[in-house]
């Protein structure tokens, strides 16, 4: 079983999985990032798997 975004634990070889994601923070930005032209502040970004953070 292929599981992705987030963390994930099994107890019995595989067989079931459990999230382990209540309260990460934490993602991976996949290709282009942007900053706007006239303010820093502003970005977006494509995540692995997890949408879009702007």
């Amino acid at each position: 079983m292929w599981l992705d975004g987030g963390v994930y634990k099994s107890t019995n070889g595989g067989v079931n999985w459990n999230a382990r994601n209540t309260g990460l923070r934490a993602t991976q930005f996949y290709a282009p990032f942007g900053v706007h032209p006239t303010n820093a502040n502003l970005m977006i970004g494509g995540l692995q798997d997890n949408g879009v953070v702007i």
